[in-house]
């Protein structure tokens, strides 16, 4: 929110924000030339996120901008990861660490789906959504409650550390599975690419999810049960990945030796 203040003012109110303020907003920041158009979305999108959280609060009557106005971009690939990367993290990780790799590698679960924001605010995946006779992951996303099935190595996984907890007393079915927050999760992920030496920019908790989706997609062929999957609400958003599985294809194609 530093750059919205930067261009309209300190002392400008929620409440003023308008679609003219936020043309505004996104002309200075072209003309100050310190961002991409992809930037200025994301900028936007936050802004977004804060006047739906400012409706929910009561400090505004209802959203000023329903239809927040992004720039088209060149859609790009998603970034996603390698089998063989994901099994070399696999014995990068422990503890609680360990458990949201699973979550995110095995659920193709968003970063706020499992994990708190910010300390104590409310959200994170907690032990009673873990729905252990029906081998589901009841997550919260985008305001909605979504099942997810959960693998059988995953929930040896979860039911491992739930003993452990039980053993030394700290288990509590509305605690959360994972206590750190999305960045400090993030900051880990990246920390252990960069000494794996296979950092890339760009590529880091939400690439799970990516290769989530391109792995599934590969392995039943069928975009309706992937867009499902990831809670989609259109297919159109899944169909990117058919781009993904076909030019691997292709790179298979052309590496035959003869």
């Amino acid at each position: 929110m530093n750059n919205l203040m930067e261009c309209l003012g300190p002392d400008t109110l929620v409440a003023e924000l308008d679609l003219e303020k936020i043309e505004q907003f996104k002309n200075y920041r072209i003309q100050t030339g310190r961002t991409s158009k992809e930037g200025i979305n994301k900028d936007c999108i936050n802004i977004r996120t804060m006047l739906n959280e400012s409706v929910k609060c009561g400090l505004i009557h209802k959203n000023p901008i329903p239809k927040m106005p992004f720039f088209k971009t060149e859609r790009r690939l998603p970034k996603f990861y390698t089998p063989e990367e994901i099994i070399t993290l696999k014995r990068k990780f422990d503890g609680e660490m360990w458990l949201a790799f699973i979550l995110f590698i095995y659920t193709g679960a968003r970063r706020s789906e499992i994990c708190q924001y910010r300390l104590g605010d409310g959200r994170g995946l907690r032990w009673k959504d873990i729905l252990w006779f029906q081998d589901q992951i009841r997550v919260t996303g985008k305001g909605a409650e979504k099942l997810k099935p959960m693998k059988e190595f995953l929930k040896t996984e979860l039911a491992a550390e739930m003993r452990k907890r039980q053993k030394n007393g700290t288990f509590d079915t509305d605690d959360l599975v994972v206590h750190y927050t999305a960045d400090t999760v993030t900051i880990k992920v990246r920390k252990a690419l960069k000494e794996l030496g296979i950092y890339v920019k760009g590529r880091a908790i939400h690439a799970f999810r990516h290769t989530f989706a391109t792995e599934t997609l590969k392995a039943v062929g069928d975009l309706r049960l992937t867009q499902e999957l990831l809670d989609h609400k259109s297919v159109s958003t899944t169909q990117i990945y058919t781009h993904i599985v076909s030019e691997q294809k292709k790179k298979a194609v052309e590496a035959l030796p003869y």
